[in-house]
């Protein structure tokens, strides 16, 4: 699961650690630090780099920003360097710049554990089942085979496992989709 989490959610990093292991937070504003100490473990970080920075800034302090939050979101892993927004049209970004922090990026941002698992958490760990809150299924139209039957009874009784048989098999695809 991928967020995009506008504006600052930093007094949300309580709520946030509930997520499943593994989302990914796109964050716009914040504090990559608090970011980086609470969730860094669990869930794959990015953004915060100011997409406006590109547009008006000097290539070195566009470096400098890039390294920053390089420092405090790239070890350990969980990170994807990313910009806090996207660029409307061309004159959002210098491109020159952008060059430039994309190489910074490319030659700086290599993990030695590259393709090992960050946390030690289990997938079972974060799956919360509901599944006993819901009531239970009711629905005139799906009724079993036998009250089916006294509606629509078989031609021929050497016809009815057959029927059965696909009475069960559709129902309980609809039976599926509806959990």
């Amino acid at each position: 699961m991928q967020i995009f989490l506008e504006g600052d959610w930093t007094r949300f990093l309580d709520y946030l650690q509930e997520l499943p292991q593994g989302t990914q937070m796109w964050m716009e504003y914040g504090d990559p630090r608090q970011f980086k100490d609470r969730l860094g473990k669990k869930m794959v970080l990015g953004g915060f780099y100011p997409m406006t920075l590109l547009g008006r800034a000097t290539k070195e302090q566009c470096i400098d920003k890039a390294k920053e939050l390089m420092d405090i979101l790239a070890p350990g892993g969980n990170y994807i360097f990313i910009l806090d927004k996207w660029a409307l049209n061309a004159n959002d970004i210098n491109p020159e710049n952008y060059r430039a922090v994309l190489e910074y990026i490319r030659d700086n941002g290599k993990y030695s554990n590259a393709g090992e698992q960050v946390t030690t958490a289990k997938k079972e760990d974060s799956i919360q089942k509901y599944s006993h809150l819901y009531p239970e299924f009711k629905s005139k139209y799906i009724i079993s085979f036998d009250e089916f039957k006294k509606e629509y009874p078989p031609i021929d009784e050497r016809v009815e496992p057959l029927m059965r048989a696909a009475y069960d098999k559709y129902t309980a695809i609809v039976n599926r989709v509806r959990m």
